[in-house]
């Protein structure tokens, strides 16, 4: 609905800057330029509307319901714990949908991320482990805070001894909770 408003919006400004000036090859490949520049601010428009509009419910986000209210509990406690110790603030998040991001789950964990201010701003000490069923996706984002304890290798070995397992036996609760489990034991070391 948002897209299609703003597609609107970009063959208007492209019918106004045609109607604008004579046609010559120079003005139509500004013309071009300037569509593929309002499409990019179009796209980037969307992706934030559409971030902006998800909200975080607490430590554990469970958009696509795939954890019962036990294991929301226990991760929860694991999860205020473990800043209580080390101020780190973890994040997990299951979504069903990412709107205009596709299937790109990296772009839309980072700018959830920052969206909802994960980590503290001076310590950039934020995590947020991600898991999309729907998609057959997951991802651990850390901040740069903690990419020296817990850099990318280690979260793709987090991701595939602990995670991925799981979920290849629709086992979500257990999956994410080792995840979790395995990230806690690295930053408390």
């Amino acid at each position: 609905m948002i897209k299609a408003f703003f597609s609107i919006i970009l063959i208007s400004l492209s019918a106004y800057c045609t109607a604008q000036q004579p046609i010559t090859e120079n003005v139509a490949m500004r013309a071009k330029d300037s569509t593929e520049y309002v499409e990019h601010i179009v796209d980037s428009l969307t992706k934030h509307i559409f971030i902006e509009n998800t909200k975080p419910t607490g430590y554990v986000n469970d958009f696509e319901n795939v954890l019962d209210s036990a294991t929301i509990k226990y991760l929860t406690t694991q999860i205020s714990q473990h800043e209580k110790k080390t101020t780190n603030q973890i994040v997990v998040v299951t979504v069903g949908y990412i709107g205009p991001y596709a299937d790109d789950l990296d772009t839309y964990t980072y700018h959830l991320a920052n969206e909802w201010g994960v980590g503290q701003k001076n310590k950039n000490n934020g995590v947020v482990i991600i898991v999309s069923a729907g998609l057959r996706k997951a991802r651990i984002t850390t901040g740069y805070g903690l990419e020296i304890a817990l850099p990318d290798a280690e979260c793709k070995r987090i991701l595939d001894d602990m995670m991925f397992p799981e979920f290849r036996k629709n086992n979500y609760a257990a999956g994410i909770t080792n995840g979790l489990m395995e990230i806690i034991r690295i930053l408390e070391k």
